[in-house]
């Protein structure tokens, strides 16, 4: 006699799996509340100092370019200066374009590889 397997059974595994995942993160859970707390930290004085200071040095660059106030000056001024720029023909040569192409029929044959040599 052979027993017929159940479709159950994976489905149980699976739920067992994510039951004792669970349990573990409530173990840990409690043990945090417990024993835990704030780690201290010996450099976190000189942390906020560094980071006061970056945004310090951050604001008196904001302040430098205008932007502190109103953005919208600064990007007009930019805006006549890129529509100012004269435009120039470019030397990059896009792969597969007609240039391409007639580059690659003119260039020179490569030269032949070295034969082997057997020692």
């Amino acid at each position: 006699m052979s027993s017929q397997p159940t479709t159950s059974r994976p489905w149980s595994i699976f739920v067992g799996v994510l039951a004792a995942f669970a349990s573990f993160a409530v173990v840990a859970a409690i043990l945090q509340a417990v024993a835990g707390g704030k780690p201290s930290d010996p450099l976190s004085a000189e942390r906020l100092k560094k980071k006061a200071d970056v945004a310090a040095e951050q604001d008196a660059l904001i302040e430098k370019y205008g932007l502190k106030s109103n953005a919208n000056v600064v990007i007009a001024n930019a805006v006549i200066q890129i529509q100012s720029r004269k435009i120039e023909t470019t030397t990059v040569v896009v792969p597969g374009s007609p240039t391409a192409i007639k580059q690659a029929a003119a260039a020179p044959a490569p030269a032949p590889a070295p034969a082997a040599t057997r020692k």
